[in-house]
């Protein structure tokens, strides 16, 4: 095995990890609960915490990634994923467990952008470079996807604990095939971070992320949430304006904007933003309305998860040898069908109906995880891919929060007033009319590539 693909296995291997690490902890809720004794606002925390780190400093890692070096930066990521995992198992207490759980969010927000600039380092050529970051982006979505059956298995057969030292294993196992051979790359312009730009950016995402997460727990007309929500547009109005008249701006803006950037950006929001509200709202639909026990809850999950594995392997060697834009139709197509499916389910519905949606799900969520960071970093420079990888994935990951709290409002609106089935459809109709709102946009935009490039 050459020395490129030793380091992909490595850096993949920490992609697992940290999917792993975002979604392992649901299925562990009502057992840490009753471990701690604590109250569901805490529990939220569990979830919500690892978020409001990982998501603004995913673009701000990356980019520092670019100026001071992306290994040091993926190492110290992984490094933290170990340190703190090993700290979340040991906690004694629900608020140090948080607080562990903050550091993971940070930690991986380190490792994620990192990892995938490193790909467009080793692999420069266009084909490799895609097919590197599709496997990539598949174990990601496997250890996102894999996560919450994961996570039951080792509540039901060990203790809720292994949740968190089975990471311990695995990113050690990362580091000792990245550190013999990942070389350290980083931009040569020697521009200067702005640490007043980073403040104000984290600050602003964190805030924005805040308001938007803790909505259901404070209520939408709560001052705090309102207070948060505005002072993040304030803030990250006043970053944008530093950053204009600044000569060495921490986002050169003017490199995000251009059309295979927008294309990754949606992609990536279609493909992948849905399944936060998705792997919520299934579980619930499974148990509570057809009646099957949280073994065959999970089985059945499986089958749509599975694609996620699947699905990135195919897609990513379907677009190196057709281009992006059959991928992207196959994409568009599947996770339409799937949602207008999901809106179908009935009470009583047939397994047949719920596996051929899960089924279609499962394989436009497996495509949005490979083609996306492919379409945003092709023909880009690779020494902004750090930049541009990281604002891919903190775009996404913030819009899955953005659709998952507003599908569940939904779903809780309509629950209340009308029924358990009305809450659902209004959830899913709105996901599935956000997303044919998207693909449109998406289609408009590879085809004026294409125009631009010539292609017919």
């Amino acid at each position: 095995m050459t020395k490129s693909l030793q380091t992909l296995v490595g850096i993949s291997i920490a992609s697992t990890l940290i999917g792993i690490d975002f979604a392992v902890v649901n299925t562990a809720l009502p057992v840490i609960q009753h471990t701690f004794n604590a109250p569901i606002s805490h529990l939220q925390w569990l979830i919500s915490g690892f978020g409001l780190l990982y998501c603004p400093l995913m673009i701000v890692m990356g980019r520092l990634g670019d100026l001071r070096g992306r290994r040091i930066i993926f190492y110290s990521g992984v490094i933290g994923l170990i340190v703190f995992s090993l700290g979340a198992g040991l906690s004694h207490s629900i608020f140090l467990l948080i607080v562990m759980r903050l550091l993971q969010g940070l930690s991986a927000a380190m490792a994620l952008p990192c990892s995938m600039s490193i790909a467009t380092v080793i692999f420069p050529e266009e084909k490799n470079k895609v097919r590197a970051l599709a496997f990539i982006g598949s174990m990601m979505g496997i250890g996102m996807a894999f996560g919450p059956v994961l996570g039951s298995f080792i509540v039901t057969f060990l203790n809720w604990r292994w949740i968190f030292f089975i990471n311990v294993p695995l990113g050690l196992l990362a580091l000792l095939i990245c550190l013999p051979n990942i070389e350290e790359s980083k931009m040569n312009d020697g521009q200067k971070i702005q640490w007043t730009g980073v403040c104000l950016l984290i600050t602003s995402l964190t805030l924005f992320l805040f308001s938007i997460s803790q909505s259901p727990v404070y209520g939408w007309h709560s001052p705090i949430i309102f207070v948060s929500f505005l002072l993040s547009l304030v803030i990250f109005m006043v970053f944008i304006m530093l950053e204009r008249r600044n000569d060495s701006p921490l986002i050169p803006l003017r490199r995000l904007a251009n059309r295979n950037f927008f294309s990754g950006v949606i992609t990536y929001i279609g493909g992948t933003g849905p399944c936060w509200a998705v792997m919520f709202l299934m579980p619930l639909y499974l148990h509570n309305i057809l009646g099957l026990s949280m073994e065959h809850v999970g089985i059945m999950l499986f089958i749509m998860t599975i694609m996620t594995f699947i699905a990135p392997i195919l897609g990513g060697q379907y677009y190196s040898m057709f281009g992006a834009s059959h991928v992207v139709k196959v994409l568009c197509v599947t996770i339409s069908m799937g949602l207008f499916l999901f809106l179908m389910f009935e009470p009583h519905s047939s397994i047949w109906l719920i596996l051929i949606a899960f089924i279609l799900f499962g394989t436009g969520w497996g495509l949005g995880n490979a083609i996306s960071m492919p379409l945003g970093v092709s023909q880009s420079n690779h020494e902004d891919s750090g930049l541009i990888a990281g604002s891919l994935t903190t775009i996404a990951a913030t819009s899955g929060i953005v659709l998952l709290t507003i599908a569940v409002t939904l779903f809780d609106y309509g629950k209340q007033i009308f029924s358990f089935m009305i809450g659902f459809r209004m959830a899913f109709g709105f996901l599935l009319l956000i997303c044919v709102i998207l693909f449109i946009v998406l289609m408009i935009i590879r085809r004026n590539i294409r125009l631009q490039n010539g292609v017919t």
